[in-house]
């Protein structure tokens, strides 16, 4: 009989659970109340004719923000608690149907009213606001609405959860300590295998007693296997475990997760949420779904609600398209420049292609000299071949080998060229009208237009990789032999340091063997040393681009030294009012710089200027004075100055 009260508990908490669960499932579709003009800021819950006060509390959340809730409406005179009709269903309020873009944010506002039907000490209420955006559909933060007892349950699902979880010997966890029987284990290897340091965790698996056993074998005779594999079990219903005792799991990423008490009558939710703007966000869609979850995670489904739509201004709508054009500058004279890692046998300064990675070097330095000489555009005035080399030997060998290597290349670079040229086909021009046949080059390249030079031992470029290099390890001694002047000293110095002197012969100085190419071009035909064209300026057109997908940042680097409206618009769109404030004066008057003056008056609180600036952009162009209901910062003064009453005269 003492169990008699327990189950009649259970019976009436089945039965409160099922009629909620019941009256879901009749039909509670989530509605809409779109916001009055005269009570902007309220829900249809305070349109009652019999509200004269509304009871308020303040939830703290764990970052110290403090969110306002109102409840149900009550009688001053009788202090009577007064429902009413639209708390038979959970709501939503736009705040105002028109909202603006600032700084490339949306701050989108309403308002969520929960009747006290769906609050229960129970259950748990979760209400999720879902936005639309062009094609994209993104849910925002959820509201999480819990019961008391609920939440108690919640807790206490995690609690035993976590108690399981300490019960498992991590699989990371030192074998022996968990899962042998040391003593025995000890006592038997002092007297069977003392030699062995398998306790202090060297294992080492050729060891064997006198009679053959291995130190592994007698390892898994002292391990408790039957409690190894229950820890394994354990391991493997880690997530079965969790499902049997957590029924409702947290929810990450609420906006509000709180315990709710006495709130029979429902409550109002002030929700904010602010979203990055993009080329999408001219309309914005908003809706409510969600669901009410019992303790044991038996769960109903809110209908979806009907849908919100806000209008998004923003001055990106004051981008023009306007078409830029860019001097571009025409040199005659270009050079051309490559690097070859042509190499040569120790000591010798013959071009052999039969050089490892000779022949490679040979073919790229073909391919380059005939399109440079085929073109149509330039003709190769001169070519300029540097020859450098690494230290290895004496300053004085490497200087003399470095200047015949680079004759001989210049050797082989004439030999191609002139091969060259003599197939190049003759060209077609025209003379008065009339198509002739000449020959733009000469039969052979003449030899003094191919200059050499030498740098006999490439020590700034060593000084260079060295500094790069992350292997070596006496990097600031070797960097500090580099101070002394005779070359040949220097390298003995280096070489001092054998384990980096080694890497750095091995891997630096092949860097170091290079030629490098410099073909000093002339533009065929062209007189003067310089000529401007005008071309349009892609770049500008990027920017505008940029605007109008309001990427405002991305924009602004473009525009920035364009400083025109549409530079204005970047840096309204930015919140930097003095920045455009400054381009908007400088340019000729029109009604949108007129707005755009306006509201940069109107944000820095000079509101007779800003009223002035608003009434010429009026002038200018009537269509401005709907266009200030927009935009926040002119609606207020609209309102305040009742700027706009001649609409209605």
């Amino acid at each position: 009989m003492k169990a008699l009260p327990f189950i009649l508990a259970i019976t009436i908490l089945c039965a409160c659970n099922r009629s909620i669960i019941k009256s879901v499932r009749q039909g509670i579709p989530p509605g809409i109340s779109h916001a009055n003009p005269k009570h902007n800021y309220g829900t249809s819950r305070e349109l009652s004719e019999k509200r004269d006060s509304s009871v308020t509390f303040t939830y703290v959340t764990k970052e110290g923000k403090e969110i306002y809730f109102s409840s149900a409406v009550t009688d001053s005179a009788s202090g009577e608690v007064m429902a009413s009709r639209e708390l038979d269903q959970i709501t939503i309020t736009a705040k105002a149907n028109n909202i603006a873009e600032r700084n490339g944010i949306i701050s989108l506002g309403f308002i969520v009213s929960v009747p006290g039907l769906l609050m229960d000490s129970n259950w748990q209420t979760e209400i999720i606001p879902v936005m639309g955006r062009g094609l994209d559909t993104i849910p925002l933060p959820p509201i999480i609405l819990s019961g008391t007892y609920f939440k108690k349950t919640q807790k206490r699902g995690y609690q035993r959860f976590e108690k399981y979880l300490e019960s498992i010997i991590p699989e990371d966890a030192p074998l022996l300590e968990n899962f042998a029987n040391l003593t025995d284990l000890e006592r038997f290897l002092e007297r069977h295998l003392p030699q062995s340091l398998v306790l202090s965790g060297i294992k080492n698996e050729n060891l064997r007693t006198p009679f053959g056993v291995s130190e592994q074998e007698i390892i898994e005779n002292y391990l408790k296997k039957k409690q190894i594999e229950r820890n394994k079990r354990k391991i493997a219903q880690k997530e079965k475990v969790f499902s049997k005792y957590v029924k409702t799991p947290y929810t990450s990423g609420a906006r509000l997760d709180s315990i709710l008490v006495n709130l029979r009558n429902g409550m109002d939710y002030h929700y904010t949420q602010e979203i990055v703007a993009n080329e999408h966000s001219d309309k914005i869609k908003l809706w409510i779904t969600g669901r009410i979850v019992n303790r044991t995670g038996m769960a109903a489904v809110l209908p979806v609600s009907e849908t919100i739509e806000y209008s998004v201004s923003s001055v990106s709508a004051f981008t023009q398209d306007i078409i830029r054009y860019k001097t571009k500058v025409i040199e005659k004279k270009s050079v051309f420049c490559f690097d070859s890692r042509i190499s040569f046998e120790k000591g010798k300064h013959t071009l052999d292609s039969l050089v490892p990675g000779n022949k490679a070097e040979i073919v790229k330095i073909r391919q380059i000299l005939f399109q440079v000489f085929e073109g149509d555009v330039f003709d190769t005035d001169s070519v300029v071949i540097t020859s450098s080399s690494s230290p290895e030997g004496s300053y004085r060998s490497n200087t003399k080998l470095s200047s015949l290597r680079a004759e001989s290349i210049k050797r082989f670079l004439l030999q191609e060229v002139n091969s060259i040229i003599k197939n190049l086909p003759s060209r077609l021009s025209l003379v008065n009208d009339k198509e002739i046949v000449y020959d733009w080059h000469p039969n052979t390249y003449d030899p003094d237009k191919i200059i050499t030079r030498t740098i006999a031992e490439d020590w700034g470029e060593l000084y260079r990789l060295i500094v790069l290099d992350s292997v070596i390890i006496n990097k600031n001694a070797i960097l500090q032999h580099f101070e002394v002047k005779d070359p040949d000293r220097r390298e003995s110095l280096l070489a001092r340091h054998r384990i980096d002197f080694k890497h750095i012969k091995e891997n630096l100085y092949p860097k170091l063997r290079r030629v490098t190419f410099e073909l000093k071009l002339v533009r065929r035909g062209m007189v003067k040393d310089t000529i401007h064209t005008s071309e349009p300026d892609s770049l500008y057109s990027n920017g505008v681009d940029f605007l109008r997908k309001r990427e405002y940042n991305k924009a602004l680097a473009v525009l920035s030294d364009y400083r025109d409206i549409n530079t204005a618009v970047a840096h309204i769109s930015l919140g930097h009012d003095h920045s455009a404030l400054e381009i908007l004066a400088s340019l000729e008057e029109c009604a949108q710089q007129q707005y755009m003056i306006a509201i940069v008056m109107a944000r820095q609180g000079k509101e007779e200027e800003a009223v002035q600036h608003f009434l010429r952009a009026k002038e200018l162009d009537p269509k401005m004075a709907y266009r200030g209901g927009l935009d926040p910062e002119i609606s207020f003064i609209i309102n305040k100055y009742n700027l706009n009453r001649d609409l209605f005269e």
